[in-house]
């Protein structure tokens, strides 16, 4: 079971969903002259009335480019251009495939218009532009260069709005971008074949400037086309060639790579959560699995951010993923994130923790890592002493609470082995578990509450099956928060599932000696299968576009504040 929490993540708003293309390193475009207003009347006139192949068009089109792009110009010069009338021109001129630099030229220009205000695009969509770059995509004559400008001008639509993208997904758009750059990935790693370099880990650079600026425009193109927003379960077939590329541009040694590709591999398992037929075709192989946990490593918080995201995404769906993962060391590279001092990096410490728990809720052998690898469990434990917390504010609960989760998978679904470990190594588990219960319940948390409470029953239950109940805690600390425990209850007396929980850690705090002995022989208890039913994998939705609609809804729906 996966369970959906809708969590409105800021970041999310400064990451671009329409981007400029305000500076360009392909030589043959880089003169930046300055044009002025007052010359658009003129360079209108050529503009119509030349031959696409006469050099004057192409002089007027790169013209009106240079104004829509110079550092004199702001966002009214997109207004200026679109006064001119000029838009069933550009799409003509936009299909003259043997015009190289002429379509590279109306592409940038209509990718910029695109980039605009939400009217300026709508000019653009009214004028069937989609069509026309969508042709310029599946043209066998269409230069490389041109075929990624015009994936970054879809680009710009699809941040339009989910209907906008809706119908760009419907068109396969996504798929026809994931089948260019696998292409253009393809040709950059046999250029270093050629060119004497092996192939290795930290070896991949593309040298030449103008491929690496276009597998950079188709590999945003994709990340940007990716956010989901509306029914995207229909829709898996068109994803899988551009999880696919995302999975050869990630290998490259560039960092606007690895972010552009780790958003864009996040959103579309956003996408396809719980679509089996997807994850039936897609191959989570152990180079993507080893380059995910490497990139964890990375120095910069802008990589590590979407690469966290992709592995909970991961091991919040199918078993073989969270596998290779943990074969690749997934454990040992999240162990710094576990345990990072900076306050500016506790979402990625959370990331962390919610990988961890992911994993511990997956199957037995996964369990067994984090239960025994006594690194893990010491920061799962020192996140539990409240008393080493300056301030408990809502981003240290929200760690408090994934260690929760942390502890309630392992007990649901570890072994007695692992329990009886866990147990003999962490002796002071249950007190930790136990003083978070008595604090006053305002202070708390409802998710924290109901995690603590559901972690010292379980912890109770099984360590009484298994002879191992520690008698002094349960008697002494456990007595004393039982007035926090109806205290609990009468504060949050409107959740059921709570008041349950409470009541019976109650019991189990008052049950008598010989209903101790008796659950030794499996007598009195809940059945451990009944347990395991309550570990779960967890994915957090951060907007409105993370997704499938319906599991967004669904989420939203059950956000409690």
């Amino acid at each position: 079971m996966t369970i959906d929490e809708f969590e409105p993540d800021a970041l999310l708003a400064e990451l671009n969903s329409k981007l400029l293309n305000v500076s360009i390193t392909h030589q043959a475009f880089a003169n930046c002259d300055t044009i002025d207003k007052s010359s658009l009347a003129s360079i209108k006139h050529y503009l119509t009335c030349a031959n696409p192949h006469d050099n004057g068009c192409l002089l007027s089109v790169q013209m009106i480019r240079k104004y829509m792009t110079s550092r004199s110009s702001g966002p009214e010069s997109v207004d200026d251009v679109l006064d001119l009338g000029i838009l069933p021109r550009l799409r003509e001129l936009l299909v003259v495939h043997d015009a190289v630099e002429l379509q590279f030229e109306c592409a940038w220009i209509v990718t910029n218009i695109a980039a605009g205000t939400s009217a300026q695009t709508q000019k653009l969509i009214r004028g069937d532009f989609s069509t026309a770059l969508l042709e310029c995509l599946n043209s066998p004559q269409c230069a490389l260069s041109n075929k990624a400008q015009a994936a970054w001008a879809l680009a710009n639509f699809a941040g339009e709005s989910t209907v906008v993208r809706e119908s760009l997904i419907q068109r396969r758009v996504i798929g026809i971008v994931g089948e260019i750059l696998q292409s253009a990935c393809e040709t950059a790693y046999n250029d270093l074949l050629n060119d004497g370099y092996e192939p290795l880990p930290g070896n991949l650079k593309i040298y030449d400037e103008d491929m690496r600026m276009d597998i950079k425009a188709l590999t945003w193109a994709i990340c940007n086309m990716a956010r989901g927003g509306f029914h995207t379960a229909e829709h898996w077939e068109t994803y899988i060639p551009a999880f696919q590329a995302l999975e050869r541009s990630i290998m490259f040694e560039h960092r606007d790579l690895w972010v552009d590709s780790g958003f864009a591999l996040s959103r579309i398992l956003h996408n396809m959560h719980d679509v089996v037929p997807f994850h039936e075709q897609i191959h989570i192989s152990l180079d993507l699995s080893s380059r995910l946990v490497q990139l964890l490593g990375s120095h910069f918080a802008s990589v590590r951010v979407p690469i966290l995201r992709t592995i909970i995404n991961l091991t919040s769906g199918p078993s073989q993923h969270t596998r290779r993962l943990m074969q690749c060391g997934l454990l040992q590279a999240l162990v710094p994130l576990l345990d990072t001092p900076l306050v500016e990096e506790q979402a990625q410490q959370r990331d962390a923790f919610l990988i961890v728990a992911n994993v511990a809720a997956d199957d037995r052998d996964s369990v067994g890592c984090i239960a025994m690898h006594d690194v893990v469990m010491r920061s799962v434990l020192r996140t539990l002493q409240v008393s080493e917390h300056p301030t408990m504010d809502s981003a240290a609960w929200k760690l408090i609470t994934e260690s929760l989760w942390i502890l309630c998978n392992i007990i649901c679904m570890g072994s007695d082995e692992h329990v009886i470990y866990l147990l003999d190594h962490h002796r002071y588990l249950l007190t930790h578990i136990m003083r978070l219960i008595g604090l006053e319940p305002r202070e708390i948390p409802l998710t924290a509450s109901q995690k603590a409470v559901d972690a010292a029953v379980m912890l109770i239950e099984r360590s009484t099956a298994l002879g191992r109940r520690d008698k002094d805690v349960t008697d002494k600390i456990g007595i004393s928060v039982l007035p926090a425990l109806e205290t609990l209850c009468i504060y949050h007396s409107s959740q059921e599932a709570l008041t349950r929980a409470c009541t019976r850690l109650h019991s189990l705090i008052y049950e008598p000696p010989q209903n101790h002995i008796a659950a030794q022989f499996g007598l009195g208890q809940r059945e451990k299968a009944e347990l395991s039913s309550y570990a779960s994998k967890r994915r957090i939705l951060h907007g409105l576009e993370d997704g499938d609609v319906r599991l967004i809804e669904n989420a939203v729906g059950k956000l409690s504040i």
